[in-house]
């Protein structure tokens, strides 16, 4: 069976996408959420900024190879972020406090991100409203699956509540995976 071609979500009227440096905030606004899951990250700046230094330590002047190793780790994480954003197959919903995230995969959309600034309670819930109809008759009228994973179960079921027909397809360990079947087109010819 060969890969399904399944076009990106369209662009909703009163959103626009998400530029490069709205992804730079909303990484930022996911990591405070969870910054013990972002540990192993800054424990790599960490090691690497410790190694330049005892290289540095050996003979060559610290803070050139310090600021080097700055530099270059700054670049590839900049780098491989504007890689990650700029896949084709990925686009963004944005406001200023939120963002709603889906990636175009060969079973259908997945919403892979959703984030909103800390201290914006209900911006979240506004963009999910207010993209849902548009997205959901557009699956319908393509046949498109939605399917999103979480690990809350306070958020599969507003997941279910928002988007009319999400239901939960299934539960694996800790993760719960929520799938909207795209509802069958009205036949009218005689």
């Amino acid at each position: 069976m060969g890969k399904r071609n399944v076009r990106i979500p369209p662009a909703v009227a009163g959103t626009r996408w998400e530029t490069l440096l709205q992804s730079y905030q909303a990484a930022v606004w996911t990591m405070s959420y969870q910054p013990l899951r972002y540990t192993s990250i800054l424990l790599i700046v960490l090691t690497l900024c410790f190694v330049v230094v005892a290289v540095a330590l050996s003979g060559a002047p610290w803070w050139v190879l310090l600021g080097v190793a700055v530099l270059v780790l700054a670049a590839t994480l900049l780098m491989a972020f504007a890689l990650q954003w700029a896949r084709m197959e990925r686009c963004t919903y944005a406001t200023p406090d939120a963002r709603l995230a889906i990636v175009s995969t060969p079973r259908g959309w997945y919403l892979a991100d959703h984030v909103i600034r800390p201290g914006a309670t209900l911006e979240g819930h506004r963009l999910r409203l207010h993209v849902r109809d548009a997205l959901t008759t557009v699956a319908d009228a393509r046949q498109i699956i939605v399917y999103a994973h979480t690990k809350d179960e306070r958020l599969a079921r507003i997941y279910m509540r928002c988007v009319p027909g999400m239901r939960i397809a299934a539960r694996r360990r800790k993760r719960i995976l929520l799938v909207r079947v795209p509802r069958q087109p009205v036949d009218c010819s005689d």
